[in-house]
């Protein structure tokens, strides 16, 4: 019983210990469970923090963020792409923008395309894409995607697109801006050149006819000025060509000693009316070879520098030289230099003149004048050409310009001729022939016309390509002798100058003839020379045009018969070129007068009648030709309304209309009283206009050149139109009815007792 009872008491102490043992087991294992829970606590709540923190960053970068697996599969991306799409991220988590979003089959091809490239080179690429939005328009994203790796394997895709939907349409706006800005100076250079042109030549014309002291200085001074506001217009057009990258060089065969000379005959009357020395000097040539490049621009640039010099001194000597460096068989490479003695710049002042409209500072402006386009103009052509622009310059002593180019050289086989026009300004070249002038403005009719008269040539105007080009084709078909030389104006009404040379080449192919054509234009922008070159028109003289520029154009297809001294012909008093030049400002008056009775009813009757396009030049007309009589009020109002004319539609209001008419009367009522005028705008008696001896003398012109159907007939149309009753005359005649016309004019003759 004892032994029983010791081993109960011994089994349950060994239960007991065992109880504990397995107790003190289970504690340890609980408080070690303890400790492992709480780690992982501490590392889910690691891992949350930076999910949160890594979640930050990705919302707070403002382009969209999105990455995924080898597959395309999106495994995060953050608010912005949201966003723009309008997506939950649980909503694209594992899915594929095919799988979800509102792209095709062939956009997602493309961005899977992109997204294979990344992961087979392992090296980001920048691309550019369109995706739709969340409002179903389209945007143009910027997208740089990143290979993600680890372990040396790529594992995904990581995107940062940038949305420059906004940037591109800003870009597309200022394209906009700089081609109206184009289209503008392009407007504006024409109708700049056109007055330009009368003021020019008027004065030029006047300068050759007898004037006291006062009078020739005075229009000197226009001239001088002119030719100084045609500058700052030809810089401007040249900032604008530049500026769109539509400036070409043209490279050709040249002297260079030709080069150096017309430079020297622009600058030296100012250099001489300053007083300044001006030397001018260039390494001979012993080869006999021509330099192949731009002249035109080279002469632009050693212009500019030289003038920039001239003007920037006041005493002392500018000196130009240019110098052989380096030749080969087929180049040359040359050190152009221009120095003087004038006021000279600073560093800081040096550092600001290339660029446009910037002088080296305000009071400059001011004392000298000028754009500040020059040396910008200049710097742009050099690096066209290859070349840079280095400066030295102390203020006060002066300063050094030079610049380095290589031309190419070929061998000069053709020789320059005897006479050049630009070279020989004190001589005027006279001609035998006649020059058919297609020109639709009456101003500019009247100073070619006597242009061309000074110089021995007949004219023969043509108001637009339709009228020239059947003139031509009646002298053809009548055997007569072609013009010896047209002059083509490009912008006219029923047909312009382009259309109607291609004509006249045409016509002359078929009957074998030829006459050269002259482009005469106000039109210099980008390409037009070649254009004109394109449409048979080789050379092309500029409006407005000076008296050389004309005959230059003239010498390169007419011979002169000889040349005279400018200055003996200004001091003989020709009585003949006196009075003509006052017919001439007679001449202007009276055909605005003439022409400007009824033209605001026509214009007003265009407007109701839906001919817009007509209005609109009629109104161009108007204001073209106030300012060739210096009538600004009547030039801004009618410029008012030309623009608001303008694209084909009818924007003017009352007070625009009402301000044209006011000022248009105004204007007649100012001129039509002062003097009594024929049809050719001559002082006259108002009696003599209709006098029998000057109708008989008209229709004996008239009849045999209807009879032969012959256009000369156009040219009568003024003196016709003078005469009362004879507006069904001249309709026929400028139809081209011939036969109808005869008729017309017998009967008229019956009622004139002729």
């Amino acid at each position: 019983m004892d032994v029983l009872f010791y081993w109960l008491i011994g089994a349950l102490i060994l239960l007991a210990a065992a109880v504990c043992f397995f107790a003190v087991l289970l504690h340890n294992a609980r408080r070690k469970l303890r400790q492992m829970s709480g780690h992982i606590a501490e590392l889910e709540r690691a891992h949350e923090l930076e999910s949160a923190l890594l979640n930050a960053v990705f919302d707070s970068i403002p382009d969209v963020l999105f990455c995924k697996d080898l597959d395309s599969r999106h495994i995060r991306m953050n608010k912005s792409f949201e966003t723009l799409f309008d997506f939950k991220r649980e909503e694209l988590i594992g899915k594929t923008e095919l799988e979800l979003m509102r792209v095709s089959e062939e956009t997602f091809s493309e961005w899977r395309r992109w997204d294979l490239k990344v992961i087979n080179s392992r090296k980001p690429i920048e691309i550019e894409e369109a995706a739709m939005d969340a409002s179903g328009n389209m945007r143009m994203l910027n997208t740089l995607k990143i290979p993600l790796m680890q372990n040396g394997e790529v594992f995904g895709v990581l995107g940062l697109a940038r949305d420059i939907t906004e940037r591109r349409e800003f870009e597309e706006q200022l394209r906009a801006a700089s081609h109206a800005k184009s289209a503008f100076i392009a407007n504006m250079s024409h109708e700049l050149r056109t007055p330009m042109n009368s003021i020019v030549g008027f004065s030029e014309l006047a300068l050759e006819s007898e004037a006291d002291p006062r009078t020739r200085t005075y229009l000197q001074r226009i001239v001088d000025n002119s030719h100084w506001l045609l500058q700052i217009i030809n810089d401007i057009l040249d900032i604008s060509k530049i500026e769109a990258d539509k400036m070409e060089l043209v490279p050709v065969p040249f002297d260079p000693s030709e080069l150096f000379a017309q430079c020297q005959t622009n600058v030296a009357p100012k250099a001489i009316e300053k007083d300044i020395g001006l030397i001018f000097y260039i390494e001979p040539f012993s080869d006999g070879k021509y330099l192949v490049g731009d002249p035109v621009r080279l002469r632009q640039i050693l212009i500019n520098i030289v003038s920039n010099a001239i003007k920037f001194t006041d005493s002392g000597i500018v000196r130009i030289t240019a110098d052989v460096t380096a030749e080969t068989e087929d180049s040359k490479t040359i050190y152009f230099e221009v120095k003087d003695t004038g006021i000279g710049m600073t560093p800081e002042q040096i550092e600001h003149i290339f660029e446009p409209f910037v002088q080296g500072d305000s009071g400059i402006t001011r004392k000298y004048g000028g754009t500040g386009l020059g040396l910008s103009i200049v710097k742009n052509l050099l690096d066209m050409m290859g070349g840079k622009l280095d400066i030295k310059s102390t203020p006060g002593a002066g300063s050094i310009f030079s610049f380095t180019l290589t031309f190419p050289t070929v061998e000069a086989i053709l020789k320059m001729p005897e006479r050049h026009a630009l070279l020989d300004v004190a001589e005027k070249p006279y001609f035998e022939g006649e020059v058919l002038v297609f020109e639709d403005n009456l101003m500019n009719q009247m100073v070619i016309k006597e242009h061309l008269s000074r110089v021995g040539l007949n004219c023969v105007i043509a108001e637009n390509g339709t009228v020239g080009v059947e003139m031509v084709r009646s002298r053809a078909k009548a055997g007569q002798p072609p013009f010896d030389l047209i002059l083509m104006d490009i912008h006219m009404p029923v047909m312009d100058g382009l259309e109607a040379a291609e004509k006249i080449i045409a016509l002359e192919l078929e009957m074998d003839i030829s006459t050269p054509i002259v482009a005469m234009t106000a039109n210099v922008m980008t390409n037009d020379r070649e254009i004109y070159r394109q449409r048979g028109m080789e050379h092309c003289i500029g409006k407005p045009f000076t008296s050389q520029e004309l005959w230059e154009g003239l010498l390169k297809y007419m011979k002169p018969k000889g040349w005279m001294n400018r200055s003996d012909v200004a001091q003989s008093g020709d009585n003949e070129d006196s009075q003509s030049s006052l017919q001439l400002q007679d001449k202007l008056l009276a055909l605005f007068v003439r022409d400007n009775q009824n033209r605001f009813a026509q214009i007003v009757d265009c407007i109701k009648q839906g001919d817009i396009r007509q209005a609109h030049r009629l109104t161009h007309t108007i204001k073209s030709s106030a300012g060739l009589i210096n009538k600004v009020r009547l030039q801004e109002a009618a410029g008012d309304v030309e623009h608001l004319l303008s694209d084909g539609e009818d924007n003017t209001t009352d007070i625009h209309m009402l301000k044209l008419r006011t000022e248009l009367k105004q204007v007649l009522d100012e001129l039509e009283p002062m003097v009594k005028w024929d049809a050719l705008g001559s002082r006259t008696k108002s009696s003599d206009i209709f006098a029998p001896e000057k109708r008989r003398e008209l229709a004996q012109q008239l009849e045999p050149l209807l009879k032969s159907r012959s256009t000369e007939s156009l040219n009568l149309l003024d003196d016709i139109r003078a005469i009362p009753g004879t507006q069904a005359l001249a309709e026929q005649i400028e139809s081209f009815d011939f036969k109808l016309a005869l008729q017309t004019l017998l009967e008229l003759m019956k009622e004139w007792e002729v």
